[in-house]
Order: structure tokens, then C-alpha cells, then sequence
């Protein structure tokens, strides 16, 4: 996520309970107390006519939740041989966030209301049991957003050096830029995920395109190395897991009931697509696994399109 899964601006919404009150996101109006819920006080949801996410935005936001690209998978190659690291990215999405993403379509529906997970949990269980969901939560997601200012200057600095030997500076510049954005509002913070959702997409397009003549289906499925489980699996699932975000802005997405079933099929089919076919080719490019190490992705695609790609 950046978010509670991978990558990016959009950053997963905070808690949506702290205290006694609500804050719904983007708009910073406060909502009834801690236990209350969307169906209690309807006028707490926005108007139709205010909600600012439609299907495409609620896409550029969710694909940094989610998973953000290829980038930092170099890890799986360190883990396992290249068929269990294919096979592991086609099943896992299928296995596991399908599901998931379609019971957040559900309750996103059912229960329109910035939060998620959180609210849901209020729902069901109770205020004080909804309370420690929204902590732990944003709790999480504070850990795993701190990866994603080092992974940046990681593949930033295969073009740019500078940025590698000033690596706190950078980091520091890139947290402190999308906390702008984000302080902004919801519909800046839409924008600019959308602006970075295709910057981060057209150039792994570009590489599978120019580097698909380097498939090799022999190097790519083989199963031969060792293979650290709890590695492969512990990679995937926070590559992945970041499903579970999709209802966190519910009550600003218009008309949710057909959005949220439509945003789950292009997400899953995006998380296959764009891990499994980079990937492939990046084993057929390179069979010896043992030279990949983050950033090294940004080498295969010099070789293929060069400095530029």
C-alpha cells in the first residue's frame, strides 16, 4: 500500500475510529461516536452528487494498495526456483484475493462507509472489538508504508546514483511529497495515483513487449534449486494482501453496488498479468537467480529498451 499492502500515494486511509469520532477521509468531517454506524445516521454518508470516486479512480487508488508492479519482486527470485514463483503468483491472486476482494465488494456494498475492515468489524462484533481492528490496522499499515521510501530510491538509483548516496534525504523528500498530496484532499490524491499508476505500468508494458522474444518457457518453469518457503510465501502474501483495503473508502464511491464487483475483476486480472509475465521473462533473460537483488529488474530492462526504460 501508501497503504496496508503495496506502493504508492494513495497511502491506505487511516483508521477510520480514533477516540470518540470518525473522520471521513478526504473530507475531514466528523462523524457520530465511536460505535455508531452508517445505518444509524444515513446523513452521515456523502451526497451522491459529492462522492468522488468512480470506477477507474477507485483503480488507480486500489492498484497501490494492492500491489503497485513488479517492482521489489526480485526477492522471489532469491526465494525459490522460477516455476514455484510462477506458479505461487498465478494461484495465490486466484486462491486468495479474488475471494477477498469480492467479500470487500460485499460488505463495500452492503455497508458504504469509509473504513473497511474496521467498520465491518464494528458491525459484527461490537464498538470495542471494531476499535482495536482500526488500530492494529493503521498500526500495520504505519510498518509497511516505511518499506516503500527505500525500495524507491533502490530502483531510482539505477539511474540516478545522487539519489543512492543521499538515501535518507530522498526518502525523507519522497514521505513528505505524498503527504502533501494527501493533505490535499481525496480527489488530488485520486489524481496523482492515477498519474503514478501509469507511470509505474507503461514501462513494464513496454518491457514485455520488447523482451517477449527472450521467453524461454523451459528456463522460466524450471523447479530445480532450493527453495526458502517461509520467504516465498511471507513476500507473496504481503504482495497481495493489501485486498482487504478496497472498502476503506466505501462512502465515497459512487454507486458501490456496480463498482466494487467490476473494480475486483480488473484488480485480480492487473495482479496475474502484470507479476507473471514480467517475471517470466526477467528467468528467461536471466537464469542464474542469484544476480537478482532489488532494483535489478531496472537492469533487465536496459538490456532490452535501454538507459531510458
Amino acid at each position: 500500500s501508501v497503504c496496508a499492502s503495496r506502493r504508492l500515494p494513495s497511502c491506505h486511509p487511516a483508521p477510520p475510529q480514533i477516540g470518540h469520532r470518525r473522520v471521513i477521509m478526504g473530507r475531514g468531517a466528523d462523524e457520530p461516536v465511536l460505535g455508531s454506524s452508517l445505518l444509524d445516521h444515513p446523513s452521515s454518508a456523502p451526497h451522491p452528487s459529492e462522492k468522488a470516486l468512480g470506477l477507474w479512480s477507485l483503480v488507480a487508488l486500489a492498484f497501490f494498495w494492492i500491489s503497485g508492479g513488479i517492482y521489489g519482486n526480485e526477492v522471489l527470485a532469491e526465494a525459490a526456483p522460477p516455476g514455484y514463483v510462477l506458479a505461487g503468483l498465478i494461484m495465490l491472486p486466484l486462491a486468495y484475493s479474488l475471494p477477498a476482494a469480492l467479500v470487500a465488494a460485499e460488505l463495500g456494498t452492503a455497508f458504504p462507509e469509509d473504513g473497511g475492515i474496521a467498520v465491518w468489524a464494528q458491525e459484527a462484533f461490537g464498538s470495542s472489538f471494531g476499535g482495536h481492528v482500526a488500530f492494529w490496522m493503521w498500526f500495520a499499515c504505519l510498518l509497511d508504508a516505511a518499506t516503500y521510501p527505500g525500495l524507491a530510491v533502490d530502483f531510482l538509483g539505477q539511474s540516478l546514483p545522487v539519489l543512492r548516496d543521499h538515501r535518507a534525504t530522498t526518502s525523507v523528500a519522497f514521505v513528505t511529497g505524498i503527504a502533501l498530496v494527501r493533505l490535499r484532499g481525496l480527489r488530488e490524491t485520486t489524481a496523482v495515483s492515477a498519474l503514478f499508476a501509469v507511470a509505474a505500468t507503461l514501462p513494464v508494458v513496454c518491457y514485455i513487449l520488447l523482451g517477449a522474444q527472450d521467453l524461454d518457457l523451459e528456463v522460466a518453469l524450471s523447479i530445480q534449486g532450493t527453495t526458502n518457503w517461509r520467504l516465498l510465501t511471507s513476500w507473496m502474501m504481503w504482495t497481495f494482501t493489501g485486498v482487504w483495503s478496497l472498502g476503506s473508502l466505501a462512502g465515497q464511491v459512487d454507486q458501490p453496488q456496480a463498482v466494487y464487483p467490476k473494480l475486483a475483476a480488473i484488480l485480480v486480472t492487473l495482479l496475474v498479468v502484470q507479476n507473471v509475465v514480467p517475471m517470466a521473462i526477467s528467468f528467461s533473460q536471466e537464469p542464474d537467480t542469484s544476480s537478482f537483488r532489488v532494483g535489478f529488474l531496472a537492469v533487465l530492462a536496459q538490456r532490452v529498451g535501454g538507459p531510458g526504460l
